[in-house]
């Protein structure tokens, strides 16, 4: 045999077990790889329909709390009317009781300088 350095060569001496063992394995290999991929595109899969959903949840929810935020701002709003007419009315009633004190005084005086109960 003219052996040339540099050159692979295969001999028939290479026992048939080692070439299957090595096509075994490489079946093997390509049978998980696959597997795996697949179990992998299905993970994936699973988490896009689960993300989808949690988005939808997420939007349902904000929905609510904008209506519900939405309804509590009307009612504040209608807390801060009412209460801007109670204080026009409190202080209407105070100028009617000033009024009021101010006749029972001025009545009062008259009759101090009139004791006799003419009136004025």
């Amino acid at each position: 045999m003219d052996e040339t350095p540099g050159h692979w060569t295969v001999d028939r001496r290479i026992p048939l077990a080692l070439v299957l063992t090595i096509i075994v394995q490489t079946v093997a290999l390509v049978a998980i790889g696959s597997w795996y991929a697949s179990d992998f595109n299905g993970r994936i899969t699973t988490n896009s329909r689960d993300l989808q959903a949690a988005r939808e949840r997420l939007t349902a929810q904000m929905t609510a709390q904008r209506s519900r935020l939405e309804l509590i701002e009307r009612r504040q709003n209608d807390a801060v009317t009412a209460a801007a007419r109670l204080e026009e009315r409190i202080i209407s009633q105070g100028r009617t009781l000033s009024r009021i004190e101010r006749l029972l005084d001025d009545l009062y005086r008259s009759r101090e300088r009139n004791p006799s109960g003419s009136g004025r």
